[in-house]
């Protein structure tokens, strides 16, 4: 039962590390396609941070229910 834990962790950091390189990658393909401000490209740069965003409170609570599990036990 430990080890898909330890596996979940992990997995979760990697898709916080993943989501991280396809929102950089969309930011600068951006930047190359357009140096100027467009309303559009600025809409995508936005929905590539709210899915860090999104995968940050993913790994973040799976992280807190870790915790809180971890401590739990020790109580």
């Amino acid at each position: 039962a430990e080890a898909w834990k330890r596996l979940l962790l992990i997995a979760v950091i990697l898709l916080l590390m993943l989501t991280e390189l396809l929102n950089t990658a969309i930011e600068k393909l951006a930047d190359v396609v357009n140096r100027e401000h467009h309303p559009e490209i600025g809409t995508v740069k936005d929905m590539g941070s709210a899915a860090v965003g999104v995968a940050l409170m993913i790994a973040g609570l799976t992280w807190l229910l870790a915790i809180g599990q971890w401590l739990a036990a020790w109580l």
